[in-house]
């Protein structure tokens, strides 16, 4: 039998009949998912709202607001991603955050066969040079110079390097 490590449903307003305005259906349904899907992780495709061109272009972009129908969807995830991308420039923007994630966001660039590369980005820089820097002999001190590089949290910083440390 099947055991998949993930589920990916494309799209969540193709799977039920409901109202994706009510917070009451919106939690069956996504009770229902989750509980169906178990062990495996969850992944939701969904269109983001419509942009409100009424509002000043920087202040449009709330990831959290972002998402069609009741707030109880996002509010309910462990992360919201958002890809904006240009097909004129093959470039995309992976921006995400989480409860235990601060707001980041990664280029991509598409290729042929519709996959997708990481374009190396600054913050990707930064991640390295510190973890190259002998000078730095703690994970507390290569946290704190990649915080200040970077603009993130000290803890984000911790977190980021540790995994990419491997540990």
């Amino acid at each position: 039998s099947l055991q998949p490590i993930l589920v990916i449903i494309d799209t969540l307003r193709e799977i039920h009949a409901g109202d994706e305005n009510d917070s009451a259906q919106m939690r069956r349904v996504i009770g229902a998912l989750v509980s169906s899907c178990d062990p495996a992780a969850l992944l939701l495709l969904s269109h983001s709202r419509k942009a409100n061109l009424t509002i000043p272009a920087a202040e449009r972009d709330q990831l959290l607001d972002d998402a069609r129908g009741s707030s109880y969807i996002a509010g309910r995830m462990d992360a919201i991603c958002k890809l904006s991308w240009s097909p004129r420039r093959h470039l995309g923007r992976l921006t995400y955050q989480g409860r235990t994630i601060d707001r980041h966001s990664l280029t991509l660039r598409r290729l042929e066969g519709g996959f997708w590369a990481l374009e190396a980005d600054t913050l990707d820089l930064h991640t390295q040079a510190v973890l190259a820097d002998s000078t730095l002999t703690s994970l507390r001190a290569r946290a704190a110079v990649l915080s200040e590089r970077s603009g993130l949290s000290v803890e984000a910083c911790r977190a980021r390097l540790r995994r990419r440390a491997g540990g």
